[in-house]
C-alpha cells in the first residue's frame, strides 16, 4: 500500500508539470532570438544551444540538473558518480554585441561517497557556493523512509563540503515540518525537492512527503506539503497556510529571490517571499493562472520573465509573463531538430544586454509606454502624491527609496525601462544629479510623462 502511494505522489511531482494539450507551434514566434544559451537534455547527452543561430555543442553525458548562478555564466551540474561540474560560459569575442560563446573545461568537485545527491539546489548571491540535496540508506533499498536526508554546502574554490542539515530516517515528520491534525504518526518519507534562496542564505525552499495514518479511520495515509525551511533556526512556513492547491513543482528563484513560480493542481501560483523587521513574510501575487498547459520551469533572469514549456509533440520552450493574474506567452526555442528527452533539464542564460528589452516584452504590447530612452519628463499627478525614486527597479527589499518626486519634478530617462513587480521601471537622472528608478503607472493610470 505504502509503495503505490509512493508511486501515485511520484507520479504527480513528476509527470503531472510535463502533461500537455496536443497543439500545433505558435503562429507567432518571437522574430528576434534572445541572445543567450539553453542548455538541455537530449538522447545524444547535454547541450549548450546557442539561441541566436542555432549553433549546439555537447557539454557532456553524465550529467545532470544544470543551475546557473545569478550572472547566468557559471553552470553547476551533477556528475554521474555523485559529484559535482563547474563550467564558465564566456563571449567569445570582446564586443558585447557578439553572439558567439564559449564553454570552459569543468572543474570536478568529488562528493560524498557516502551520500547519492539528487539535486543542485542552487547558487549563493556570490556565485562561490551551491547547495545540494541529497540522501543515505543502509543497503540497497527503494523505500525512501529508510534513508538520511541532508542539505549540503559546496564551496566551489576550495570543494569543502559543509553539512547544514541532517534528518535521521524514520523521523516524525511533525518534529521538523508541518503535519495537519487529520494525519497521525508521520514519519518523513522524502524530501522531493530544494531551492536555495539567494538573497536569505538561510532559507530553502523544500517539498516533504511523509506516511502515517488518518485520524477518523486509521488507515494509512500520506501527506505531502511544500514551504520554507530555515536551517539556521529549524523553522518551517508551511504553504498549506496560504493556498489550498496541491504544489507539483516549481522554478527557480527569480533573480532578485524573492518570487517562486509554481506549477499546482489548478494552474500556475507565484509566491513572494520577504524578510521584513526580521520577520519572514509570504504572499500570494498570483494563483490558479491559466498557463494554456503550458509548465513553469525556470525564471529566465530577466525581470519576471518565466521559461515555460511543452514538451510533446513539439518540444518547444516559450518566454512568458504573468501580468495582472493573465498569462502572455511567445515562442522562444523550437526544439524540432533536437531529439525527444529534453525532461526538465532546460537551464536559460540571457546575455546581461537584452535584460531590459525582454523583460518588457509583454508590456510593450500589452500597456504602450509615454517614455522612450534619452527624452526629457516630469511627474505627474492629479492630486499631488509623490513618485518613489528607487535605487533598483522593483519592490525587493533591496529597491530602496532614494528620494520622494514631487508633481512636476522634470528628469531625463538615461536608459531603456525593466519590467518587474508588474511595473515598467524607467532610469531617471533629476536635475540635482540624482539617479534611480521611477515606476511609469498602471494599467489605469500614467505617474511619468515626456515633455518637449
Amino acid at each position: 500500500m505504502k509503495q503505490l502511494m509512493l508511486l501515485i505522489i511520484l507520479g504527480m511531482l513528476l509527470l503531472a508539470p510535463i502533461q500537455a494539450q496536443v497543439l500545433p507551434p505558435p503562429e507567432d514566434p518571437i522574430v528576434t532570438p534572445i541572445n543567450g544559451v539553453l542548455v538541455m537534455g537530449t538522447q545524444e547527452g547535454f547541450i549548450l544551444l546557442n539561441t541566436w543561430d542555432g549553433t549546439r555543442q555537447l557539454i557532456a553525458k553524465d550529467i545532470g540538473g544544470p543551475v546557473w548562478d545569478r550572472t547566468g555564466t557559471r553552470l553547476a551540474t551533477e556528475t554521474a558518480d555523485d559529484g559535482f561540474s563547474i563550467f564558465e560560459i564566456s563571449q567569445i569575442a570582446e564586443d558585447s554585441n557578439s553572439h558567439q560563446r564559449q564553454i570552459s573545461q569543468p572543474r570536478i568537485f568529488t562528493a560524498d561517497r557516502q551520500v547519492f545527491y539528487h539535486q543542485i539546489a542552487g547558487w549563493s548571491s556570490d556565485s562561490r557556493y551551491i547547495m545540494v540535496r541529497g540522501s543515505a540508506s543502509e543497503g540497497i533499498t527503494s523505500n525512501y523512509a529508510y534513508r538520511h536526508w541532508y542539505l549540503d554546502i559546496l564551496d566551489t574554490e576550495t570543494g569543502e563540503l559543509r553539512r547544514i542539515l541532517e534528518i535521521p530516517k524514520q523521523t516524525p515528520m511533525e518534529s521538523v515540518f508541518y503535519v495537519p491534525s487529520d494525519r497521525v504518526n508521520i514519519l518523513l518519507d522524502s524530501i522531493h525537492n530544494a531551492h536555495w534562496n539567494p538573497i536569505y542564505p538561510e532559507w530553502v525552499f523544500v517539498q516533504p512527503i511523509g506516511y502515517g495514518n488518518d485520524a477518523v479511520t486509521g488507515e494509512e495515509a500520506g501527506w505531502f506539503d511544500a514551504g520554507m525551511y530555515n536551517y539556521v533556526t529549524r523553522e518551517f512556513i508551511s504553504f498549506v497556510t496560504l493556498f489550498p492547491q496541491t504544489v507539483i513543482s516549481t522554478t527557480n528563484w527569480s533573480p532578485d529571490g524573492t518570487k517562486l513560480a509554481m506549477n499546482t493542481m489548478t494552474g500556475i501560483t507565484v509566491i513572494r517571499f520577504t524578510i521584513e523587521n526580521n520577520l519572514p513574510v509570504l504572499r500570494v501575487i498570483a494563483d490558479g493562472v491559466d498557463s494554456q498547459r503550458q509548465a513553469v520551469l525556470r525564471w529566465a533572469g530577466s525581470g519576471d520573465i518565466l521559461l515555460t514549456g511543452i514538451p510533446e509533440p513539439y518540444p518547444t520552450s516559450f518566454v512568458t509573463h504573468i501580468i495582472d493574474n493573465t498569462w502572455y506567452s511567445k515562442e522562444f526555442v523550437a526544439f524540432d531538430s533536437i531529439e525527444r528527452g529534453a525532461g526538465g533539464y532546460v537551464a536559460l542564460s540571457i546575455d546581461p544586454n537584452e535584460i531590459n528589452r525582454v523583460s518588457c516584452l509583454f508590456f510593450d504590447t500589452i500597456y504602450p509606454s509615454r517614455l522612450s530612452p534619452n527624452t526629457r519628463g516630469q511627474v505627474t499627478f492629479t492630486d499631488g502624491t509623490p513618485s518613489r525614486l528607487r535605487s533598483e527597479p522593483g519592490l525587493h527589499p533591496e529597491s530602496s527609496v532614494v528620494t520622494q518626486m514631487q508633481e512636476g519634478t522634470s528628469f531625463e530617462v538615461s536608459g531603456d525601462a525593466r519590467c518587474v513587480d508588474g511595473y515598467r521601471w524607467w532610469p531617471l537622472r533629476l536635475a540635482d544629479g540624482t539617479t534611480g528608478w521611477a515606476a511609469e503607472g498602471t494599467s489605469d493610470e500614467t505617474w511619468l510623462e515626456q515633455i518637449p
